[in-house]
């Protein structure tokens, strides 16, 4: 989440020192709510989102398997962990 509003921030300074007049401003303001839209659909924190989010994270490299699988309360290594999303083994 850090890197995320890294990125929000230097992107609004950037919009900010280019904005002139109010109709920028309004376009900031815009870009703002939708970032914060995105950022909480992205990191909900109700319980039962968390299997998605964490999807999502690890889908991105955010956050490493065993992070996952830790903080769902599940305990084991990485290697089980990975052996448990394996979807070879299924077939």
């Amino acid at each position: 989440m850090e890197a995320d509003l890294a990125e929000i921030v230097a992107d609004f300074k950037t919009r900010a020192a280019a904005t002139s007049g109010i109709d920028g401003v309004w376009a900031i303001q815009e870009y703002l709510e939708s970032r914060r839209r995105e950022l909480d659909r992205k990191y909900d924190d109700r319980y039962s989102q968390r299997p998605l989010v964490f999807v999502r994270l690890l889908r991105e490299g955010k956050i490493r398997m065993e992070h996952a699988w830790q903080a769902l309360g599940k305990s084991g290594n990485s290697s089980n962990a990975s052996r448990r999303c394996d979807p070879k083994e299924d077939a």
